[in-house]
């Protein structure tokens, strides 16, 4: 039976609600996919080549992986910490990043730093406003809301994630995106480590998660999202890159 994302599912709050929902699909179902949208979306704007750019997020935790566990158990009010640039070196712009789930529903925090403080902030663990791109308010407190929550849980750099990912955005209003995600790969973190030159080191492919779907929109999705769903017969998944990858770097004993 293809599973949908049920719009009863959504609460009824008066606010407005991110949804995030993951799909994992072979290369063959991603090309019907990218023909069954094309009449809706468009490439994301901010995609360098077509559709296309790379996304390298790095993965903060606490000494006991605290944030994983809490993914793992499947608890219904948990966050990651990350930070998280859009090319394969870490130049500007770098954001920090706090992603929150409430069952289907997606809250992202997300601050941006300049390149030359995130030595302070991962090495040191050095938190200073002067890092930020922007003293604005919602910059400030979405900086120290990062912040308060790294030193809470004592959390340190852990692994980094890469991956080429495929945006589109719906043509319409813009506030639908699909992104599909691929050659995912991962590296465990390690002190002083240059993020800007990683070509000598060995990534870990991913093979468990050759390719990853996911539809975000805010409340409901346009019809042709369920028509979609529907045709192809898509099945729901809740994989994360990261919990994904932190079991395949401790089965090679390379962490924890």
């Amino acid at each position: 039976m293809t599973e949908i994302i049920s719009q009863n599912s959504i609460l009824d709050t008066g606010v407005s609600q991110r949804i995030e929902a993951k799909y994992l699909i072979t290369e063959m179902q991603a090309e019907r996919v990218r023909l069954f949208i094309h009449p809706y979306v468009e490439p994301d704007p901010y995609a360098r080549q077509g559709a296309l750019y790379p996304v390298t997020s790095l993965y903060l935790d606490s000494p006991d992986y605290q944030l994983y566990w809490i993914s793992e158990l499947g608890l219904k009010n948990r966050f990651k910490l990350r930070v998280r640039w859009y090319d394969e070196e870490c130049r500007e712009p770098v954001f920090l990043e706090i992603k929150r789930r409430m069952d289907n529903v997606i809250q992202k925090q997300r601050v941006s730093v300049k390149r030359e403080s995130l030595e302070d902030i991962l090495e040191r663990n050095h938190f200073s406003e002067s890092a930020l791109s922007d003293l604005g308010n919602s910059h400030l407190e979405n900086f120290h809301s990062f912040r308060d929550l790294a030193h809470s849980l004592a959390c340190q750099p852990r692994i980094l994630v890469q991956y080429e990912r495929e945006a589109y955005v719906d043509r319409f209003d813009g506030t639908m995106r699909i992104t599909l995600d691929r050659e995912i790969r991962c590296l465990p973190y390690s002190t002083g480590m240059d993020l800007e030159d990683m070509n000598g080191e060995i990534w870990h492919p991913v093979h468990s998660i050759p390719l990853v779907m996911e539809i975000k929109f805010t409340n409901t999705y346009p019809f042709w999202v369920d028509q979609m769903i529907r045709h192809l017969t898509l099945m729901r998944d809740s994989v994360a890159k990261y919990l994904i990858s932190i079991k395949q770097l401790a089965n090679e004993g390379l962490i924890m």
